[in-house]
């Protein structure tokens, strides 16, 4: 005799295979495609170069000081150049 398809609370997809425990409230029994995918939401996720750039960049911008002032230009419009002897 062929049991019935179970049916997964969070997807609602029939599923053949020994359930799985949900890590949510440790009782519900779903399937094991959603099982696995809250068991790699659980694990710890490492940080990407990008992101640990991002880390480190971001508390030295604060740190860096704009001058207030503007550099003082030279006088007239263009520079002068020495005059051959």
């Amino acid at each position: 005799m062929k049991e019935q398809p179970h049916i997964c609370p969070l997807c609602g997809r029939a599923y053949d295979e020994p359930p799985a425990l949900s890590r949510v409230d440790n009782q519900t029994d779903i399937c094991p495609r959603c099982g696995m995918m809250e068991a790699l939401a659980a694990m710890p996720r490492r940080e990407t170069p990008q992101e640990r750039t991002r880390r480190a960049t971001a508390g030295r911008l604060r740190t860096l000081k704009r001058p207030t002032t503007k550099p003082k230009r030279p006088e007239g419009r263009h520079r002068e150049l020495p005059h051959p002897v």
